[in-house]
């Protein structure tokens, strides 16, 4: 939804005019107030929504606080995957692999 199509290899537009029911949306659906999820709705599995529309959908689950819900979630999950990985006893070249392995799955291209 925020990333760059040319980075990512995926469609920016295609969650919301699909109407894919991401742990982001979901996150929104919490957060938002009656009058964001109205709007948001309006463009939500609308095949047909302009760029302007899209980013008004994008601008909702901003302003929503889903998206800092979501990095938040991804933030909790890396550190405790860091302090598992930490337990374990292996060599420092395959830990080292594994931590960047943590980074490369939590860090997306905008």
């Amino acid at each position: 939804i925020f990333g760059d199509a040319a980075v990512t290899g995926k469609s920016t537009s295609s969650d919301i005019t699909e109407g894919k029911h991401t742990h982001l949306v979901e996150q929104f659906y919490r957060l938002a107030h009656p009058d964001q999820i109205e709007q948001f709705n309006a463009v939500f599995k609308n095949m047909n929504a302009s760029e302007a529309d899209l980013q008004e959908a994008r601008e909702l689950l901003t302003d929503s606080g889903a998206v800092d819900a979501i990095r938040t979630t991804i933030t909790q999950f890396a550190d405790k995957a860091q302090a598992e990985l930490d337990q374990i006893t292996m060599n420092d070249h395959i830990r080292a692999a594994f931590t960047k392995l943590i980074q490369l799955a939590t860090a997306r291209a905008k």
